[in-house]
């Protein structure tokens, strides 16, 4: 499979997901409003769907040869702008976001060469990374972030970590760097760090280093990793 196959297939995905998620909805968690510290699923749905249509007009732009929109900069404002712009549109509206940001998002990466997504200074926007890369993350593992914390907590933690296993799975077969296959693997241990199954953090967390060891100077200072701080196996690990 080329690599902007792969690509496409991940944008599927994502959506996919996005919109399982929407579906398993009740009427009542679609009409919830969030708060600003609270985001309602809702909100959560619209603050994706934006970032989707954000990285397309990146790469757009990318493609005439532009900047990207200088306030994508700064991430926060962003995300209140998005809340405040969305929080009380109807849940249609939110739906129809979604179609057009799908819709944005494949028609722009036809348009790219197998070229594009590997050059590592035709669009300044990935400073310095290649175009695949962010684009797996805003369509796919941006979506799944947020998704699998969103089906945890309405109690569907198998469903979750099926996510997060698919998710790891998919991301490490995009490239044979093992930076990127060690970070996969990584996530997936904080991943199961967070749902008290520690094991399995374990078994991932041995597998990630053995590929990025650099990680080792992460893990003890990263929160998603706390269940695990402080026990005998993990500070070997790290240490």
């Amino acid at each position: 499979m080329s690599k902007k196959d792969a690509i496409l297939d991940l944008i599927q995905r994502g959506d996919a997901e996005m919109r399982r998620y929407a579906n398993v909805l009740t009427g009542a968690e679609r009409l919830e409003v969030g708060t600003p510290d609270l985001w309602a699923p809702k909100d959560i749905l619209a603050h994706m769907t934006a970032w989707k249509l954000h990285n397309a007009e990146i790469i757009a732009a990318g493609r005439r040869g532009e900047p990207p929109p200088a306030e994508l900069d700064d991430f926060d404002a962003v995300n209140a702008g998005i809340f405040e712009q969305y929080r009380h549109s109807p849940w249609d509206e939110i739906l129809a976001l979604l179609d057009r940001a799908q819709s944005e998002m494949l028609a722009q990466v036809q348009k790219l060469t197998e070229d594009d997504l590997s050059d590592l200074e035709r669009f300044p926007s990935t400073e310095g990374r290649q175009l695949w890369r962010r684009i797996a993350a805003n369509s796919y593992q941006h979506p799944l972030a947020h998704l699998v914390q969103c089906h945890i907590l309405r109690g569907d933690r198998e469903y979750a970590s099926r996510m997060a296993e698919d998710e790891a799975r998919l991301v490490a077969a995009l490239d044979d760097d093992p930076t990127l296959q060690g970070t996969a693997l990584y996530n997936l241990a904080c991943h199961y760090a967070l749902m008290g199954e520690k094991d399995k953090a374990y078994e991932k967390l041995v597998q990630s280093l053995r590929l990025y060891p650099a990680l080792k100077k992460w893990a003890p200072q990263d929160t998603d990793m706390v269940s695990l701080h402080g026990e005998e196996q993990f500070e070997s690990l790290v240490s």
